[in-house]
């Protein structure tokens, strides 16, 4: 060593927002609308559509048949599927901005590590 100390230089890189607070409740509703609640009636809607042609294809009431009633219980699955896997993402996402709507709650369990957890394994 020749007496001179290299200074060790950490660099820390952010990923900030420039949107404004008030707006994130906003945008929070607009994500949760656009990103879950519309394409989720866009899906129910085209399975109700699918299971009706299949109920009146050609005229016949096809819907007794035993194959065509596998065919609406795996659609009816494939919906709750769906429902189910992406309801707690999206209901972890709509959390935060609970408290400043319904302020006659008490909303203290949000910063438990319990819930943490549950947050981390919706995503």
């Amino acid at each position: 060593m020749n007496g001179t100390s290299s200074a060790q230089i950490e660099s820390v890189e952010l990923c900030l927002s420039n949107m404004p607070d008030e707006f994130l409740p906003y945008f929070i509703f607009y994500m949760v609308g656009f990103g879950f609640i519309i394409p989720g009636f866009i899906i129910a809607l085209c399975y109700i559509f699918l299971i009706r042609h299949l109920r009146n294809k050609n005229g016949k009431n096809m819907f007794v048949t035993a194959y065509t009633g596998r065919v609406v219980r795996s659609i009816l699955k494939v919906v709750i599927f769906h429902f189910i896997c992406w309801s707690p993402f999206w209901l972890f996402v709509i959390l935060p901005i609970l408290p400043k709507y319904f302020e006659e709650y008490d909303w203290s369990i949000l910063l438990s590590p319990y819930v943490d957890k549950l947050r981390m394994s919706a995503r």
